[in-house]
């Protein structure tokens, strides 16, 4: 390939990103306006300023368009990434890892999902199946076998619901947890390998 040719590709891959961005914001707002179940592709469509095909170019539709704003949950399934701060255990660079991935955008589509999911049955078990539940089959870093089979099947359940539980509370603008998030990872990490009582001796 010559160097036109990289500098196309390269050219065509960002427009690309561009205009799904563009589409996910325009899904988003529509999603807060409308509610997820009322809204369609077309109100998406007009909200991005683009033709229903352009949409469907992207995402084959209105399910995909939630899960693409849902995407950076893959966060919480994920083995943590090796960091250059100091050493720290898995479980903490893991902690870390899954509420850095919360991010305004990530936020804001949570607050709508999760007031639609607990009054609606089919988004709900949606939002169950093909976001949480990989949080909860992978590997459970900190753990001494990893989540392996012997780990009880309620802990990787504990770690996603303790993580979550943080994130409602910032959604709900809590001022303790606003003000503590940055170290809110470590805290936890704090509490889960050292337990919540001192132990005695």
């Amino acid at each position: 390939m010559n160097e036109y040719s990289n500098f196309m590709t390269t050219l065509k891959d960002r427009l690309a990103d561009s205009r799904r961005t563009h589409i996910l914001d325009a899904a988003l707002s529509v999603f807060a306006a409308k509610g997820y179940r009322r809204a369609t592709i077309r109100d998406v469509a007009q909200a991005a300023g683009v033709a229903d095909g352009t949409i469907y170019g992207s995402f084959s539709g209105k399910e995909a368009l939630l899960l693409a704003l849902l995407d950076p949950l893959d966060a919480l399934a994920s083995p943590p990434l090796p960091t250059s701060d100091a050493p720290a255990s898995p479980l903490r660079m893991a902690l870390r890892q899954r509420l850095s991935a919360f991010t305004p955008r990530l936020l804001d589509a949570l607050r709508v999902v999760l007031a639609e999911a607990l009054v609606d049955p089919q988004l709900r078990v949606m939002l169950v199946e093909r976001v949480l539940a990989p949080t909860w089959t992978g590997p459970v870093p900190g753990l001494p076998d990893h989540g392996g089979p012997d780990t009880p099947p309620i802990i990787p359940r504990i770690l996603t619901a303790s993580v979550l539980g943080l994130v409602v509370l910032r959604l709900l603008e809590e001022p303790v947890l606003g003000d503590s998030w940055d170290t809110a990872a470590d805290t936890l990490a704090d509490l889960l390998e050292g337990g919540l009582a001192p132990q005695n001796s």
